[in-house]
């Protein structure tokens, strides 16, 4: 099923007329009043109507990632010059729907972009053109943490019920006779991609028969520290987020607390890790799930990576173990044959549900951290991780990961 969300837009313009009235007398001049009604204005109707995406193993609700606490409207003329720009508060949107009034007459060549949950001054001030809308930027903290203080669901997670999300319609239809009234249907997606740990199995043999592993919990790397619309394109009513562009200059995050140190050159963020639950007195990450930004990057230093941390026992009586993790690509495919991944490989784009099965059989990487305590990411060698990526409708990308 394909993730968007739906607005009808309908304008009621009322026409603007002049009275004018001539009183003569024979003893007087000729006087000449004009009487001018209020300016005429147009009332825009937008109503929200959240259509499913897939939810995740863990049971996050589809209306909980659908949530909107705040949109703005961008109304362009055909040239892309700006008519109406107007951010709504959730105490606005009564019943799924948010309305306008505008002195500015619409047409059925005008476009409409749409932003939900940015923070709520992103779209304020001067916005001349659909090229400055387009401008705005969001940081990692205001696209997974929350666009306000007070927006925090829970402390340290992903506020999931504030995900931005961003559409674009190309043309208004005109819904009446007499030219006043106008709808238009906008596919908002969301811009940032989800990950899911559908399974997480060990299979060792040989040598490593013996062995165990006991996850600590998962975490990403390589996260952009922010993200712009204007990868954002329409194709005929519908619109689609391709990250295809990357933001110059910004920073990668990733969500490893272990050696968390003072100081701007820790780049650690904690809702962008999860600790291993525990059922029966065993660990697992299966269910858990992540939320990240967009990634255009391949190279193996700004590729994003889910890392899966945890202790490897190499067999019943090494009770210590030894601390390993196990970073894996999001979009990588080693079997083109049969699987393949969403768009190029390696790269992470928006509004996919990444689902993984991974399948554990043999020792992981040894950790590693810079001087500022960041984990420093190295893929496994070869051979070692086996990655099918089979896409599955438009929000859900699924990987299957065997890890060697």
């Amino acid at each position: 099923m394909k993730s968007s969300k739906l607005f009808s837009m309908a304008v009621l313009a009322t026409a603007v007329a002049a009275v004018t009235g001539l009183t003569a007398c024979s003893s007087s001049p000729s006087i000449e009043t004009v009487v001018v009604p209020p300016a005429s204005e147009s009332e825009l109707t937008i109503s929200l109507h959240p259509v499913d995406t897939r939810a995740a193993a863990t049971g996050i609700s589809t209306e909980k990632e659908n949530t909107v606490n705040r949109v703005a409207v961008g109304i362009f003329d055909s040239n892309g010059k700006a008519k109406v720009v107007q951010t709504f508060e959730r105490a606005a949107i009564t019943s799924g729907k948010v309305s306008l009034t505008t002195t500015t007459t619409l047409s059925t060549t005008d476009h409409v972009l749409v932003a939900c949950n940015a923070p709520a001054d992103r779209f304020t001030g001067s916005i001349t053109d659909e090229a400055a809308f387009r401008a705005r930027t969001l940081t990692l903290d205001e696209a997974l943490y929350g666009a306000g203080a007070d927006s925090h669901a829970t402390t340290d997670a992903v506020d999931f019920t504030n995900l931005p999300m961003f559409g674009h319609a190309e043309g208004l239809t005109q819904s009446s006779t007499d030219a006043t009234q106008f709808t238009a249907s906008v596919s908002a997606y969301h811009l940032v991609a989800k990950v899911t740990v559908e399974e997480m199995n060990t299979a060792f043999s040989g040598a490593l028969a013996g062995a165990s592993f006991e996850p600590e919990g998962i975490f990403l790397a390589h996260v952009p520290g922010q993200l712009d619309f204007q990868n954002v394109v329409a194709t005929g009513s519908e619109a689609k987020y391709e990250s295809s562009l990357s933001v110059a200059g910004t920073t990668y995050y990733h969500g490893d607390l272990s050696n968390k140190k003072d100081g701007g050159s820790f780049l650690g963020k904690a809702y962008l890790g999860m600790d291993a639950t525990e059922a029966n007195g065993t660990k697992t990450v299966k269910g858990l799930v992540a939320y990240t930004m967009p990634n255009s990057q391949t190279d193996d230093a700004h590729a994003t990576f889910l890392v899966i941390k945890g202790t490897f026992h190499s067999s019943a009586t090494d009770k210590t173990g030894t601390a390993v993790w196990y970073p894996l690509y999001l979009n990588y495919s080693s079997d083109g044959a049969n699987t393949r991944p969403v768009g190029d490989a390696k790269k992470v784009y928006p509004n996919f549900n990444y689902r993984m099965r991974i399948t554990i059989k043999g020792f992981g990487e040894s950790r590693k951290y810079d001087g500022n305590g960041n984990p420093v990411i190295t893929p496994l060698s070869s051979g070692a991780a086996t990655v099918f990526i089979s896409p599955q409708d438009f929000v859900d990308a699924a990987s299957e990961v065997t890890v060697e």
